[in-house]
Parts: C-alpha cells; structure tokens; sequence
C-alpha cells in the first residue's frame, strides 16, 4: 500500500498521461481535411491511436488505484495500565533457600524479534485469594519479583534471558528454533516439603504450544515423579502429572483437566495438598480432578517453555508456598527384634542389626579379590550362631530322605597328609564316613557336618524355612562394624579357634599354638573367639558355604547396599578357613570358592534369616 502511494504522488501518471496525448495527437492529425500534413501510414495511425489510449489509462490508474483501496489501521500503542495490586503485605521473614552453585546454562530459546509488549505489563484483572482456602499460616517461601534481579538466594539456577521488570518475572517474546522442547526457567531446591503452592501469572501471546508453567515434584512411595500446571498450552490453562514407568523406564504424561485460557487474563493458580492427592484452583475455582500425590516434593521450577516453532510471551507476579499446616501423627516406633530367636531344628540365632559396615581388606596379607575396601549397608538378619552339626544334619536327611552330591558321586575329596598330595578322591567318603567307608560320626555328633555341597547346604537352609548368608551377611557377621581382622580382634591367637596349629600334621602346621584338636572340633569350642555380635566359630574349624557366586572383581562393582552377588558364575563363594589352613586364611575378609557339587572334609555351612 504505501509503495502504491508513493507512485501516485511521482510524476510517473503524468509522464504516461502526456505520452498518450501526444501518440493520439499523432493519430489524428496524420490526415485533416483531406490534407496530408504529416505523412503517417494509415497502419501507423491505427497504432500510435491505441498506444495513446493505454498510455492514458496506466496513467489515470496508477494516479487514482491508491485512493479505491482502504487504508491499513494504525498499529496501536499499547497503553500502560496499573501494575497487579499486591494481595497483602507481607509481615513474616522468608526462610532463606542455601543455593546449589550451578553453571548457568546456554539458553535453548532465543530472541528472534522485537518484544510485542513493552516491559510495563498490562493485567486486565487483579485478585484477592478467598478467605476459605487460604492457609492461615504465613508462606515459608514467597517471591514478589519486586527487585531489580532474581534474587539467588531463593533460586538456586536461572537463564539468562528471564528478568525482573516492574514487580514481574518477564518472559520475553523468544521463540523455540531447535528441533525439540525448549524453556527458560528458574528452579529452587528446598529444605522441606510443602503442602500449598500458589502463584499468579499471565500469558500474553503463544503459538505452537508456547506456554508458562510451574512445575514440581511429586513423591508417589518410594518415586518421585512430576506435577505441572500449565498456561497458554493450545490457549489451554491445562494441569498434568507425569510418571516413570517401572518396567519400561519410559516417561510418560497424563493430562488431568484442562479448561479455555484468555490471553492478557491474569490467573491465580493454587494447587492444595489433601490426604493422598493435590487439588488445583483456578481463580478459586477447583478443576474436576486431582493428582495422584502423597506428597509434593522440594524442587519448584516457574518456566516459559515451547515446542519447535513455538513462540511464548508472558509473565509471572508472584510464586509462594505454605509448608504443612497440620502436625502428622507420630509414627509407631516398631517393635524391637529379639536378639535370639530359635530355627525349626532348634538351632540358635543371633540378630546382626541393619546398618554400614566396610567390606574387604587392603592389608598387607590381603588378596586382590578382597578390593577395594568400600562400605556396605546390610538390612537386619538373623545368623546360626553355631555351624550346623551332624546331628541336625542327620534328622534332616532322616525327615527329608535327601542324598547328598557326595552320595550320588560315590566319592568325595579328603584332605589327609597321609594320602598322596595330601588330600584326594576317596570312594565312599561322604557325611557319613568323613574319610573312608571304614569311618564314622559316632561321637561326633556335636561337630560341624562335612562332605556336603552348595547345593546340600541349601538343601537343608531350605527345609528349614532359611537360607545360606550372602558373602556380605557372612563377613559383617564374622568381623562387626569396626573392620577387624579377626572376629575377636586384630592381633591373631591361635587358642581362639580350630586351625592347622601344633596338632596339625601338615608340614605347614604353626606349632606355636595348640588349639586341641588335628581335625574338626565341636562348634562352640572357642568362646574367647567370638564375633562381636555373638556369632562363634567364624574362624577356623570349617569353612562355610555362602549364597554368592564368586567372582574376583566383584567388590570392584557391588552395590552399596544388601549386596547379592554376581548373577552368574562357575564356582560359589565359602569362607572362614578351618582346620587345615593357617592363620591368613582364616581372616574374616579372606575369600574362597568351589564347585557348587564339590565337597569335602573341611567344608559346611551355617543359615540365615531375613526377618
């Protein structure tokens, strides 16, 4: 239009106009009276007439076309209006929020015009929250964006393009030119739990899904998940909560209500934790259906935010939160677990307490495969306080009818100097005849059972409504929570256990000490050996099958609480050492392992309990 305009008042007509006079001068005068004036060819004539007449009619059009066309309105200037007035002044002292130090992000969204409003913002209607639902208590957390800046002190990261103008947090006409969701955003991270999250924001113009928001956590049990409120989402004040799916581990959103959105309108959103979900209020007025929300988290993020194209512009007059108002009933302390308890055999238990304890060695004497030391948590357990026993292990077999592997075999491994290479396959060895067929238990009725595998001593855990102790249950047991060496200290003493001592007729037998027995010795026979939590035996005498599988590096990978093991393995872990080893193998750390069918004369077991 305005170039139209420009051609209408140039000389341009003009020149057209006086062009054709003169092309249809020509034409008429070509012939006057039967005279020859000027001779012009008839064919001439005809021509130079219609140039002229098309001459004058561009002429006359380019002169008169910018006056048939209505002009463009104005562009209106905005003009200012009063700011929001406050709801109340506040009378209490805000709570200061220690900020996390966070590198300020690159912004996502970017300037790519002009702002379209003035910082001086224009809210069409002010508001004053309904007494019925307004807490009694003052917020614990309140920001009027009434300084120059946002203040850090509450908001511990920002970006760069969001800012203070006139007692508003701004968000500036920018548009999302990535290819994915993009915003600007200020988040707190709070020392507590709220219960009442209220602010007042307004959207002055959104496309492709341009919107304001403010969004928080929401915990559902052990999970937290998200809860938001959105403004200006397709011109749609919309709320929503998202949740991670357990199995997929995929995020997904589910909107909850959504009602029409006006732009320029000033809403005051609340949302109102109630039992175990969160009400929202537009403007005082509940939307149809709450979030699935125990309780709202300790994290708060106010937003502008688009999708690819989308453009957002708005701003946010205050956010404040309440903490809960009503003191939450004490929870039952729970009832204190025994220290002892008794097993289906009759075996005693003793109560090893949840709590950290550090797992492995970096001594001197340690192997590889006992790093690197790190601390591990254990839930509360039960541990036999005794290694099972033929006796206990005969009434199980008698009940059962179960034939050990050794059994099955026809053979089982003994370890006996008199034998070549000190120990190896004995046909008939098994429980019942620890060296030979021509041996027997009788007498021994009292002493660790023997000559069974990892499956046998599962076999029995199970029977009688247990299980073996992990590796990690194990070792907290054997050496308490003070990482000692021994389960009765750091400084060995070999009449603190059954060992490979003067008795021992090994040619590596220590014959400083005597421990009284060559082989296996009754459970219980070294009460200055204990562990600190009772547990007897965890040195020495034999050593023990575990539920783990073994693998060198685990203590390198394992998890830092109730560790389980490695899933898979070829060999399964025992520990503890017995009558044939010396003093480093029977450290509480030292770890060994065997074929889960294999067996022996120096290898049993204990059970544990998960209470």
């Amino acid at each position: 239009m305005e170039a139209l305009e420009a051609i209408a008042i140039s000389p341009l007509p003009n020149i057209l106009g006086i062009g054709g006079v003169i092309f249809l001068f020509l034409a008429l005068i070509g012939s006057v009276g039967g005279k020859v004036i000027i001779s012009i060819p008839p064919d001439r004539q005809k021509a130079f007439a219609m140039t002229g007449i098309a001459l004058l009619v561009v002429g006359a059009l380019l002169y008169v076309l910018p006056f048939l066309i209505p002009p463009k309105p104005p562009i209106p200037t905005p003009t200012p209006q009063t700011p929001i007035a406050p709801t109340a002044t506040p009378t209490h002292t805000l709570a200061p929020v220690t900020p996390t130090p966070t590198p300020t992000s690159t912004p996502t969204l970017t300037n790519t015009a002009s702002p379209t409003s003035t910082s001086t913002k224009m809210p069409t209607a002010t508001y004053t929250p309904t007494p019925t639902i307004a807490p009694a208590l003052p917020p614990f957390f309140e920001d009027d964006f009434d300084g120059d800046t946002i203040d850090s002190s509450l908001w511990y990261t920002e970006t760069a393009d969001l800012s203070v103008q006139d007692g508003y947090l701004y968000i500036p006409p920018v548009v999302n030119e990535s290819q994915d969701f993009a915003d600007l955003r200020i988040e707190a991270k709070l020392d507590r739990q709220f219960s009442v999250i209220e602010f007042s924001a307004a959207v002055l113009h959104s496309e492709k899904h341009g919107y304001l928001s403010i969004l928080t956590s929401c915990y559902e049990g052990p999970s937290a998940n998200s809860l938001e409120v959105s403004l200006g989402y397709d011109n749609d004040i919309w709320g929503g909560w998202g949740i991670v799916d357990p199995e997929t581990g995929l995020y997904q959103e589910n909107d909850e209500w959504k009602q029409p959105l006006e732009l320029g309108q000033v809403y005051n959103v609340r949302l109102v934790q109630d039992g175990d979900v969160v009400r929202a209020y537009v403007d005082d007025v509940e939307m149809p259906q709450p979030y699935p929300c125990t309780s709202m988290g300790k994290w708060l993020v106010v937003r502008g935010g688009t999708f690819p194209g989308g453009f957002v512009e708005g701003y946010f007059d205050y956010v404040r939160l309440w903490a809960p108002t009503s003191t939450p009933s004490p929870t039952p302390s729970p009832t204190p677990l025994p220290t002892t308890i008794t097993a289906a055999d009759g075996a005693a238990m003793i109560l090893i307490p949840a709590g950290p304890f550090m797992l492995g060695s970096e001594s001197d004497d340690s192997e590889e495969d006992e790093q690197p030391v790190h601390e591990v948590t254990l839930d509360d357990y039960y541990i036999d306080q005794y290694e099972v026993t033929n006796e206990r292990f005969a009434a199980f077999v008698t009940d059962t009818g179960h034939v050990t592997d050794a059994e099955q075999r026809g053979e089982s491994y003994v370890l006996d100097p008199s034998l070549e290479d000190n120990g190896q396959m004995v046909e008939g060895a098994y429980w019942k005849h620890p060296v030979g067929p021509t041996s027997n238990v009788d007498g021994l009725g009292n002493h660790p059972v023997v000559h069974v595998s990892w499956n046998d001593a599962v076999a029995y855990c199970e029977w009688r409504g247990d299980r073996l102790p992990t590796e990690a249950e194990w070792e907290k047991a054997a050496r308490g929570d003070d990482g000692r060496t021994y389960p009765w200290g750091n400084t060995f003493y070999g009449n603190r256990l059954n060992y490979c001592d003067s008795n021992c007729r090994f040619d590596y037998a220590d014959s400083t000490w005597d421990d009284g027995f060559a082989n296996t010795a009754p459970v219980g026979s070294y009460p200055d050996g204990a562990g600190p939590f009772g547990v007897l035996d965890m040195a020495g005498n034999v050593g023990e099958w575990v539920a783990d599988w073994y693998a060198e590096d685990y203590y390198a990978i394992s998890p830092s609480e109730n560790p389980p093991g490695p899933s898979s393995g070829d060999e399964r872990v025992h520990r503890g050492g017995g009558w044939p080893n010396g003093d480093n193998h029977v450290r509480a750390t030292f770890r060994n392992s065997g074929w889960l069918h294999g067996a022996d004369n120096y290898l049993g077991f204990r059970c544990a309990r998960t209470p």
